[in-house]
């Protein structure tokens, strides 16, 4: 099954805090098209495989004395999937950018079962897909659970 984004709904994520997508966010998560989905293409070699989830981070508080780890307190864990794309059209690519600009969405292993979403984060600050001869673009990206 192919996977999925898609942006949360206004009434679920209103705010007028730090977060949104205009730059001092006065609009709320996810723009406007709030009942967009978008199919992902294959993922390619270098990305993971979007229906698994074997990719961990962890986050821990450490102590250490001269360089010596002398304790440390795991205080979360959370999933990252890579994405790798080689050959997306014009579309794909205005698609994608939504997500980019929403920074948290839903991410849908499964299209079918919109149901069992995880809530997930667009990481790193930069949209940069690489133009190659013809209309193709690549663009390799990652996102982490929320």
């Amino acid at each position: 099954m192919p996977s999925a984004f898609k942006l949360f709904p206004a009434d679920e994520t209103a705010t007028g805090g730090e977060f949104g997508t205009s730059p001092f966010g006065t609009e709320p998560f996810g723009g406007t098209q709030a009942a967009f989905k978008y199919e992902l293409p294959a993922n390619e070699v270098g990305g993971d495989d979007p229906e698994k989830s074997y990719r961990w981070a962890v986050g821990e508080s450490e102590l250490r004395r001269q360089g010596k780890l002398v304790g440390a307190r795991k205080w979360g864990e959370w999933r990252v999937w890579g994405f790798v794309f080689g050959e997306l059209y014009q579309p794909d690519l205005e698609a994608l950018v939504q997500f980019f600009r929403a920074r948290r969405f839903k991410f849908l292993p499964d299209t079918l079962e919109e149901e069992s979403y995880i809530e997930s984060h667009w990481l790193g600050d930069e949209f940069w897909p690489q133009s190659h001869r013809g209309a193709y673009y690549s663009l390799a990206f990652e996102i982490e659970e929320m």
